[in-house]
């Protein structure tokens, strides 16, 4: 008798996975601080763990060498435990970094460090990436992307603290004061007005970024004084 042919039914469609509320409506700064997010978590344990298999870094196009490539003792009245090897190892590292390509990577390692020393790691950013003249632009956009993950957090690094390495950075004298008033506007920090409105007073050169970010801070100041501000310097012509 012959046999009756096979009916193969075939295999219902797979819905296509569809982004929802995730990267496909995220914003290119919302994206930043995931992945500064994902890297702390990584760096931060393969660091307590001794982990040091790290991949070479790579030769830097400048033979300028970076400035505190060592790394460099606190200073005295700074209360900190020493440094163990693997935070000295993730200080050279973090050393040779200077290029656009490498800001990333920093930015996941500051992040990393501060999670491992704390509020006591704050102090040494500000001095290796936050304090003119020796202040270079990848590695300020670095260090503040790393202090904004750990502001937002409030977990390890207390918002207060990293507001006070703002307030540090504002006062030096670098091109990019105004890369923290975002953070600020949203912390809603609005002391930091008159310090934005004398930058923007001073005629110092600025990068444009920085101008702008600080004078949308002043614009959703509720304070009076800001909106005093913006007419002065609209009447100043320094707008």
């Amino acid at each position: 008798e012959p046999l009756s042919p096979v009916r193969r039914t075939p295999a219902p469609a797979q819905p296509i996975p569809v982004a929802t509320g995730g990267a496909a409506g995220a914003s290119p700064k919302k994206l930043r601080r995931r992945a500064a997010e994902g890297a702390l978590d990584r760096l931060a344990v393969a660091v307590l763990h001794g982990e040091k298999r790290a991949p070479p870094l790579p030769h830097p196009a400048s033979p300028l060498p970076a400035p505190h490539a060592t790394p460099t003792a606190p200073p005295s009245g700074f209360h900190c435990p020493a440094p163990t090897a693997a935070e000295l190892h993730m200080q050279q590292r973090m050393a040779g970094l200077r290029s656009t390509v490498d800001g990333p990577t920093l930015s996941a390692m500051i992040a990393a460090w501060l999670e491992l020393r704390g509020p006591e790691g704050v102090a040494w950013v500000e001095r290796q990436y936050l304090s003119a003249p020796t202040a270079h632009e990848i590695g300020v956009s670095a260090a503040l992307l790393a202090l904004s993950v750990h502001g937002g957090d409030g977990q390890r690094i207390g918002r207060s603290r990293v507001v006070q390495a703002y307030r540090h950075f504002v006062a030096q004298a670098t091109p990019w004061p105004g890369l923290v008033a975002t953070d600020l506007g949203n912390w809603e920090r609005w002391e930091f007005g008159p310090l934005f409105a004398d930058w923007l007073a001073s005629g110092k050169a600025q990068a444009f970024a920085s101008r702008y970010a600080m004078v949308f801070f002043l614009m959703r100041s509720p304070r009076p004084e800001a909106s005093t501000a913006l007419e002065s310097l609209r009447a100043a012509g320094a707008l």
